[in-house]
């Protein structure tokens, strides 16, 4: 992606104003993970994965964390994690019923 997509992407996502260095991290990493998940991937990509559990990492040190936003805030960052994560589920599921067709196509052809 070049620098300028790059930019008008992040402007595209909400950013409440940050407390911490670690909810702006967060926020940055939450807005590249909807660009990514709004792109189209290759099946072998995995960064996107990583990424969302990066996030779940994050959301948990922020939620202890003794300067932490409202929870609202809170709330609304563990939603679109939890949105992130199930659509990467969904995406596994379609994917590997895809394998499972194909292998059995195949199977089928040698009998």
């Amino acid at each position: 992606m070049k620098e300028g997509q790059m930019a008008q992407a992040e402007g595209a996502c909400h950013r409440p104003l940050a407390t911490s260095r670690l909810e702006l991290n967060l926020v940055r990493l939450l807005c590249r993970c909807e660009s990514m998940a709004a792109e189209k991937r290759e099946p072998d990509e995995w960064r996107l994965e990583k990424y969302v559990g990066a996030l779940e990492d994050m959301l948990q040190a922020l939620k202890v964390q003794a300067s932490k936003p409202a929870s609202e805030v809170i709330s609304e960052y563990s939603r679109k994690v939890d949105f992130l994560k199930g659509m990467l589920q969904a995406e596994k599921l379609t994917s590997s019923s895809r394998g499972t067709r194909a292998s059995r196509k195949s199977w089928l052809r040698r009998c």
